[in-house]
């Protein structure tokens, strides 16, 4: 039986495919990984640049690209494209070995190309370089994982905007190797942030040794490269392309994910689509894997500020964690759902009453401020309270005013601010009657009585 692994970008490619040709793309590659001799369904190509690189035929119009080694049953799917943008593409990339992390790369030898003739014209004009031979020797380049084609490209790359460009054409662990030492890491702490965590990544998610050398590439090649062991597998992850991608761990990101422990609290940063929420997601098993046998279910909490989103949380960790007593372990909760499961735990598991509709809210405003005979309109009086009185935690007269009052535009003299108090302890004093709390007052109470917790992590 042939030895499958699936490129992310496969993955995503497949999910943007019509129904119709997803199940005929999994039909393919469901035969192709039974066979004993699955290159017997592959095509050469004549002008590509790695004669490994084939294609699969899945419809007339739709090709796979598929790496075939030369020894060996191990097989790598990396494309699903229309026929000619595949033979285009098989045509002009090339798949190598990482010297540093063994992991399988690929390049696109044409970009590349293309770049160095670009790159030379503008060095021509400009004599900076941002890897000086002085400063990185191709010794010290060549034992981060920046293979003896790629050193002279680096040699002219003038700044960081031109490094930026050649993303797209550059295998993806020599380019981190070469942003971590643009960005100002010496090439100690790039081997020990980038190189070792590919390579420790690997060799952790390496658990039987193979003869056959693409089979052990893809092995090391965590965050790219999947794994399918067999039919059922495939057809898992074919099912919910989405889902397998959504789980992928990029190398950078492990060391965050699998750090033993941090000194107090961690934050994450990042752009939108950068994989903070698979680094929590891997974050939370690695410390459900570290909880003792008896550790009681819903140890470690994954909280986050939506229900859709704790959700979509939740879902993904079943995908993560296959064992349902170790997913046990983790108790996925939007905040506010918390807040409140805890205030009701502090009345002794009665219903807390909130009163959460604005329309509501506003209209008892405006019959307070009617039945005291006030000027006051009714979202003046709602925001007053919102952003002034709840936000500075105000709870006499006096302490409002002294009060500031920044951003709430028109000055509010203490005569006005007197009579603005009267329908504020008004409307609290309705709430307390009725046993009610608004969902504002609900968090700074949430604030301020957040009840101690055991820990089995310090991890926030």
């Amino acid at each position: 039986m042939a030895k499958l692994g699936i490129h992310r970008d496969f993955l995503m490619e497949f999910a943007a495919l019509e129904k119709h040709v997803q199940k005929r793309v999994f039909e393919v590659f469901e035969k192709f990984a039974a066979a004993t001799h699955a290159g017997l369904h592959l095509e050469k190509l004549t002008r590509q640049r790695d004669p490994r690189l084939r294609t699969i035929r899945i419809t007339d119009f739709w090709r796979g690209v598929v790496l075939k080694p030369d020894e060996g049953d191990g097989y790598l799917l990396l494309k699903v494209l229309p026929h000619d943008k595949a033979n285009h593409w098989a045509e002009r990339h090339r798949a190598s070995v990482n010297a540093a992390s063994q992991g399988i790369e690929i390049r696109n030898d044409v970009g590349l190309e293309r770049a160095t003739s670009e790159l030379r014209a503008v060095t021509r004009q400009d004599a900076t370089r941002l890897f000086p031979e002085a400063a990185y020797p191709d010794k010290v380049l060549r034992s981060l994982g920046v293979d003896a084609e790629i050193i002279p490209i680096v040699r002219l790359i003038p700044d960081e905007t031109h490094l930026e460009s050649l993303h797209r054409v550059l295998p993806e662990q020599q380019y981190d190797v070469l942003l971590g030492l643009a960005t100002g890491m010496s090439p100690e702490e790039v081997d020990r942030e980038v190189v070792q965590v590919y390579a420790t990544a690997a060799a952790r998610d390496t658990t039987t040794a193979t003869a056959d050398p693409l089979a052990s590439a893809m092995a090391h090649a965590r965050g790219r490269v999947t794994l399918v062991s067999g039919t059922d597998e495939l057809r898992e992850i074919l099912d919910r392309p989405f889902d397998a991608w959504r789980v992928f761990l990029h190398p950078s990101q492990y060391r965050i994910a699998y750090q033993e422990s941090y000194r107090g609290s961690a934050q994450v940063t990042g752009g939108p689509g950068t994989g903070k929420t698979v680094v929590a997601l891997h974050r939370a098993l690695h410390l459900a894997r570290r909880l003792p046998a008896d550790a009681p279910d819903g140890s470690i909490l994954l909280t986050t500020y939506t229900r859709a989103l704790a959700a979509e949380l939740e879902r993904s960790l079943g995908l993560l964690i296959p064992d349902d007593r170790l997913r046990a372990k983790i108790a996925v909760i939007n905040v506010d759902a918390l807040a409140y499961d805890v205030m009701r735990s502090r009345q002794g598991g009665g219903p807390v009453k909130l009163v959460t509709d604005q329309k509501e809210i506003t209209a008892r405003w405006a019959r307070i401020a009617r039945r005291l005979g006030l000027e006051f309109a009714d979202v003046f009086l709602d925001q007053e309270w919102r952003h002034v009185i709840l936000a500075q935690d105000l709870g006499t007269p006096e302490a409002y005013l002294k009060a500031s009052r920044p951003g709430r535009g028109t000055a509010l003299p203490p005569v006005r601010r007197l009579r603005a108090w009267r329908a504020i302890e008004a409307f609290e004093q309705q709430l307390r009657q009725s046993g009610e709390r608004t969902f504002l007052q609900f968090r700074r109470r949430r604030r301020t009585s957040w009840p101690s917790r055991t820990s089995h992590g310090s991890d926030t």
